[in-house]
């Protein structure tokens, strides 16, 4: 791109290179003026910035649902686990993503918590931040966040009150309780953020699709579609929901410090055979 001047279309020794959507490549440009021009730093440098930034968002959001200990653990628990360390310091998309999703979920539960969720201009916002975070890595920015936030509207009274809404009257009264549980997605300001985040994320590979005369940039933001609604995804996001949806007792902090422990453990094996 920087040799080219073309900034819609990826190439590597001239051949075409769209494994990942345009702004995790903008990112690594960005960080040119900072390390001297395109070098290891300057694709290094986006990843080791989001996942500060991921840790410090992580403390945050636990810090709102809980309490300010439980945030730090968590973001403790976090910066020491192996494999996000390893892609901090790596030219990988996956944690930008992590830090736009956990930005996502942020700003929603502070508007839950602020202005007690429901529609407002902060949805709009919700859809720019989604969008920008599938322009890293692809629409998992749009997937995760989503199926997060649905979870814990539906969820957050607990299953048992869910089931007994649920149980009782009619189809269109079970409906209206689903909806009334989730009033942050069914709004108009939803409409307007879908709209205008779908267009922020395509926009790109339109133009990419017409300024080369090609539509591989098109099909390739679809066919990344199945890869995003993976397997591994669809377990992630129940993972997280269900560890993050129960009050911290001293058998959890127990547990995180075992996990402390085996973080530790593992980063050691890591580097001992990394040595050898």
């Amino acid at each position: 791109m920087i040799v080219t001047h073309n900034y819609f279309w990826p190439t590597i020794n001239g051949h075409v290179y769209y494994d990942k959507p345009l702004g995790s490549y903008w990112l690594v440009i960005f960080s040119t003026p900072f390390t001297g021009g395109l070098n290891e730093a300057a694709t290094r440098l986006p990843s080791a910035i989001a996942g500060l930034l991921a840790v410090c968002l992580l403390i945050c959001l636990v810090r709102r649902l809980y309490d300010a200990r439980t945030g730090l653990l968590s973001g403790v628990i976090l910066a020491t686990s192996f494999s996000f360390v390893f892609f901090s310091r790596d030219a990988s998309a996956d944690i930008e993503t992590i830090a736009g999703e956990l930005a996502a979920l942020l700003l929603f539960n502070y508007n839950e918590e602020v202005r007690g969720g429901g529609g407002g201009i902060w949805v709009v916002t919700l859809w720019l931040i989604m969008a920008a975070t599938s322009l890293t890595k692809g629409l998992l920015g749009f997937a995760l966040p989503l199926l997060m936030i649905g979870a814990y509207a539906c969820l957050r009274d607990g299953w048992a009150q869910l089931f007994q809404e649920l149980s009782r009257g009619s189809l269109a009264d079970r409906i209206r309780r689903l909806i009334d549980r989730n009033r942050w997605f069914f709004n108009w300001y939803t409409v307007v953020g879908i709209a205008i985040g779908g267009f922020v994320y395509y926009l790109p590979f339109e133009i990419s699709a017409r300024m080369m005369g090609t539509q591989r940039a098109s099909r390739w933001s679809i066919a990344r579609t199945s890869c995003d609604f993976s397997i591994r995804s669809t377990i992630a996001a129940p993972s997280i929901y269900t560890s993050t949806s129960f009050r911290p007792d001293g058998a959890m902090v127990r547990a995180i410090a075992r996990r402390l422990g085996r973080n530790a453990q593992l980063a050691a094996r890591q580097c001992r055979a990394g040595a050898q």
